[in-house]
Formats: structure tokens, C-alpha cells, sequence
């Protein structure tokens, strides 16, 4: 068959839905629908919908805020899939994304304002904090002469260490871990607590991020990463 008509996209944080139109050019009785978002470097996110279309459109979930990605809508009859309709769209960008400024302009009492650095998380809106599952704060020793805030902020998670392999924090290492998100709650790095994002039940075995005391007279740089409900 020819390539099903897109009727609208809707757009969210982390999720878009496709409105569409039967295809005008038939080879026999509509099977089945495919959706698709696809990103370079990633496996494709399909969804198979019956040949009845849902009025309601198909929804996609599990993807990435701000980012564009390439849609695709085919439809298949008894002799195959046929030609698909293709666009690209991008998702909503997150509150959070980019150099946002965390808010180190109010009182945030430290212990040792020596060893700490006090912030309070940005303020976002409720509906995506719905969707945060938890967040990451990352920091790294500062060198202004060779160091690139987009090289930090694009190290995959993988990338990133406890403090005790972070050769004193000259590597990227994660210092806190918190579920869910509160607007304006209040961080201390350097406080020497743990924090682990796993359930009590299931910390056997489980590594806890310790939360080290910075240098002295040391330059960091400091960021949060948002993990997302991919559910939601």
C-alpha cells in the first residue's frame, strides 16, 4: 500500500503521539500499522497498532527530551509492508537542559564552607517533575584550560566512576543520588555522606556513592543529571 496520511504529532517531555489517515493507495486489506522513532546510534522505538486506527493515535514513550527524532508510519497489507511516510519532529525540551543556573544565591548553610558548596535545584514544573524517577549530582575537578563544559555534560554514564577510582575527583565521579526531584530542595557536595538509588531491600552488594569533601581552594564544576520514568 501506499504511505498512511500523518493527521497531527503531539509532542511531550519524553513521549509523542501520531494521528493519522488510512493510505489512499490500497494493494488489498490494511493489516496492521507501524510507528516508529528512530535516532541515529539507537535501535528504533516501534509500536504495532491493529488496522483498525486508534482514534486516540499511537503513542511512543521512552524518549529523550529535546532531541529530534525521525518518524516513520507504514502500513502492511497481505502482500507486505508498504511505503512509509517519513518526518521529523523534536521532542519538548526539558526545563533543566543546558547551563541552567542552580539557585547558590539563597542561604544554604554548609558545616564547612571550606570543603562544601551549598545550591538549590532549579525550579521545573510539576508535570515533568511527575516524570523524573531521580537524579544524578555529578562533579569534577576544574581545569579552565583544557576542560569543555559540553565534553562533561555528553559523558555517558558509563563514563562516570565512584569518587574512590576518580583519582581525587580529576575524573568525572558521581557524588550524590537522590529518587525523585523536589523544586528548590537543597544539595551539599562535599559532605562526606552516601547515597545509594537503590530500595534498602536490595542494597546487599549494591555500591553506595560517597558524597567526598572537596579540596580547598579548588575550582569545580558541578552538575545534575535527570533520569527519566520512561513509563510516564
Amino acid at each position: 500500500p501506499g504511505p498512511p496520511i500523518i493527521d497531527s504529532i503531539i509532542l511531550g517531555l519524553i513521549t509523542l503521539n501520531v494521528i493519522w489517515f488510512p493510505p489512499s493507495e490500497r494493494n488489498g486489506e490494511i493489516i496492521n500499522y507501524k510507528v516508529c522513532a528512530s535516532l541515529i546510534g539507537h535501535p528504533s522505538i516501534c509500536n504495532n497498532e491493529p488496522k483498525t486506527i486508534p482514534s486516540s493515535g499511537s503513542t511512543i514513550r521512552g524518549l529523550n527530551p529535546g532531541t529530534r527524532y525521525a518518524i516513520s508510519l507504514s502500513a502492511s497489507t497481505g502482500a507486505g509492508e508498504g511505503t512509509a511516510q517519513n518526518v521529523s519532529r523534536e521532542t519538548v525540551r526539558s526545563a533543566l537542559d543546558g547551563d541552567v543556573k542552580a539557585d547558590v544565591t539563597s542561604n544554604v548553610a554548609v558545616s564547612d564552607t571550606k570543603t562544601q558548596i551549598g545550591f538549590r535545584l532549579p525550579s521545573v514544573n510539576l508535570r515533568e517533575i511527575g516524570k523524573i524517577q531521580r537524579f544524578d549530582v555529578i562533579v569534577k575537578r576544574w581545569d579552565t584550560t583544557k576542560d569543555k563544559k559540553t565534553d562533561l555534560r555528553n559523558t555517558p554514564q558509563s563514563g562516570l566512576t565512584h569518587f574512590n577510582k576518580s583519582a581525587n575527583g580529576m575524573k568525572a565521579y558521581i557524588a550524590i543520588t537522590k529518587k525523585g526531584y523536589e523544586n528548590n530542595m537543597k544539595i551539599v557536595v562535599g559532605d562526606n555522606s552516601k547515597s545509594s538509588n537503590m530500595s534498602r531491600r536490595k542494597r546487599r552488594n549494591v555500591d553506595e556513592y560517597q558524597n567526598a569533601p572537596l579540596i580547598e581552594d579548588t575550582q569545580y564544576a558541578i552538575f545534575i543529571r535527570v533520569f527519566y520514568n520512561k513509563d510516564k
